[in-house]
């Protein structure tokens, strides 16, 4: 014997349906993928926003990549972030030459990742930081001109994610200039930032 549940009980279950669990059920059946998937894009992707801390060595503070949530991957299910107006308006710029030691400047390191997460149920913003150690920090390439991916692998504390960039170079003032393409990540990295701002 066969039994269909009507879609508005299936809708009004959902509404009360975490966002791990949503994710869960979008891998399951196609009907689950289409009942699911809009509610977790509507509740928790369109709301994600990521920033990628930059240093390098000799200049002080940070430069900051923000990225806001676009679309998921057909080709790999990754979630798909595009840089923000912020960072497309704001210049993002780095030293190639150190004049003092007359030598090529250290190259940039991201050493953190931050992500807002929105909170449905309390209609706030949480914000959750990570800060890499020394050995998972990833070094961005300069002087490339071209298409570049740099890869964060998956660690026991951190979830893998990568960023797609482009450089160029400033003749006059010795700047390589930083332009942002994409950040992509596996569903884990914000679902676990979001439970660790839960706890």
């Amino acid at each position: 014997m066969s039994t269909s549940i009507p879609l508005e009980v299936i809708d009004c279950i959902l509404d009360h349906v975490d966002n791990a669990s949503l994710v869960q059920l979008c891998g399951t059946t196609r009907n689950f993928r289409i009942a699911a998937l809009p509610r977790l894009i509507r509740q928790f992707l369109s709301g994600i926003h990521i920033r990628l801390w930059i240093e390098q060595q000799g200049l002080v503070g940070h430069r900051p990549l923000d990225f806001v949530w676009e679309s998921i991957s057909d080709v790999n299910n990754r979630l798909v972030f595009i840089p923000s107006k912020r960072s497309q308006e704001t210049i993002c710029s780095f030293s190639t030459y150190d004049k003092d030691t007359c030598s090529p400047s250290p190259s940039p390191m991201i050493d953190g990742l931050t992500m807002v997460l929105p909170d449905t149920k309390t209609m706030q913003r949480k914000i959750e930081s990570t800060a890499y150690q020394k050995d998972d920090r990833i070094s961005i390439a300069l002087m490339t001109h071209e298409c570049t991916k740099k890869e964060y692998h998956a660690t026991a504390k951190h979830p893998s994610w990568s960023l797609h960039y482009t450089t160029w170079i400033e003749p006059k003032d010795n700047k390589q200039v930083l332009y942002p393409q994409s950040f992509e990540c596996d569903w884990s990295l914000p679902l676990n930032m979001s439970l660790k701002s839960s706890s």
